[in-house]
């Protein structure tokens, strides 16, 4: 459920835990650091993708004890002009909360300070780049799928392991496909590696001619796209039928047996980021879908979603301990890879930091890799 409180120093969570959200508010004061005029809404969390993300995921728990909420604080000129997000940090960590979602702009570093000061545990949902003030602070994650980071890190073997270095992007439809390949493009070109094509397709309804034509006359030897496994299946089968052997870079939804079913016997060179837990479920994230119709789910609420899940499982796995819960969001937070062989996903032996052994194959992700440093 999602209780409107303000969450006062004083007030106790009831039993289990207990997840804040930091949700839209309006500056009420101009404040000389910040980008932002009076009155105009903040870059925030999504609070009904966040209600949404509990009720998908469902509740185990056979008493209220081992229930997760979530819960988030009115912004604006509730409790006083110059209320910031990192006056809700406090209000919620005193509140008891096991962890906190926001979504902070890369000028909220003092934010950074609070969640380490208070050492609460925080997913940020943020499509901005990654602050050093983020990057330094070891109680600040984000889902590994919605990290540019991860994003770079897989575009870094694909260049370096595998030397491909003429790279083709191919656009799908919808705001969370734009931003991953929006991360690679912007990587590739500081690498010295811009795209040789940037191409819109649609897979559900585009000619494919034209896209065709342009990728045999750009020859790239790797072609990145952003789609499900049903989508990423038919633009594999596009290019293989057409004869483009290029390595095809899919998202990680592509990492389920569909996708396997549908890409045809030659699949050729495939690898992806290898998905979350919570985003193996293809069933969880359609409940967001549903919400919106016919319309894709904004940004915003896409990455909310991912980050209420991913805080959840964190949660279910430790524990209310937020100690424990920041261990096990460093280890479900790191970056890791998959690689399509022989009909099967499994894990790509080489990933970021080099810190973890090979995992066995499989054809569907099972667990995490195993936990970096902190």
């Amino acid at each position: 459920m999602l209780r409107r409180t303000p969450a006062p120093a004083s007030q106790k969570s009831p039993p289990g835990a207990c997840i804040g959200v930091l949700g839209p508010f309006k500056r009420t004061i101009m404040l000389p650091s910040a980008d932002s005029a009076p009155a105009q809404a903040s870059h925030r969390a999504d609070l009904t993708a966040a209600q949404i993300a509990v009720s998908a995921k469902g509740d185990p728990g056979e008493n209220e004890g081992d229930s997760i909420r979530v819960e988030y604080i009115p912004g604006g000129f509730a409790s006083y002009a110059w209320r910031l997000p990192e006056d809700d940090i406090v209000l919620l960590a005193a509140h008891g909360d096991a962890a906190i979602v926001g979504a902070f702009r890369p000028e909220e570093r003092i934010s950074y300070v609070a969640a380490r000061g208070l050492q609460v545990p925080v997913m940020n949902a943020s499509h901005g780049p990654v602050t050093t003030a983020e990057a330094l602070s070891p109680w600040i994650f984000r889902c590994r799928i919605n990290d540019p980071r991860a994003h770079n890190a897989l575009l870094d073997q694909v260049i370096d392991d595998l030397g491909r270095t003429r790279i083709a992007i191919v656009r799908t439809p919808g705001a969370a496909a734009e931003l991953h390949l929006d991360w690679w493009s912007k990587h590739a070109r500081s690498r010295g590696h811009a795209a040789i094509l940037d191409a819109a397709f649609d897979p559900a309804g585009d000619d494919p001619k034209p896209l065709v034509d342009q990728l045999r006359r750009a020859d790239p030897t790797a072609i990145l796209t952003w789609a499900d496994a049903k989508q990423s299946a038919a633009i594999l089968r596009l290019l293989r039928d057409a004869g483009l052997p290029a390595l095809l870079v899919v998202s990680d939804e592509a990492v389920r047996d569909e996708f396997v079913q549908l890409c045809g016997p030659s699949p050729g060179d495939v690898i992806a980021p290898y998905p979350c837990p919570h985003r193996q479920d293809p069933a969880s994230s359609q409940k967001l879908t549903e919400h919106y119709g016919r319309q894709p789910p904004p940004l915003s609420a896409v990455l909310t979603f991912d980050a209420v899940q991913h805080a959840m499982d964190a949660i279910r796995a430790a524990g209310p301990d937020r100690r424990a819960i920041r261990e096990e969001l460093v280890r479900t937070s790191r970056f890791a890879a998959a690689r399509l062989e022989g009909g099967r996903w499994i894990r790509w032996p080489k990933d970021a930091d080099a810190n973890r052994s090979d995992a066995a194959s499989t054809s569907q992700p099972a667990g995490d890799p195993p936990p970096s440093k902190p």
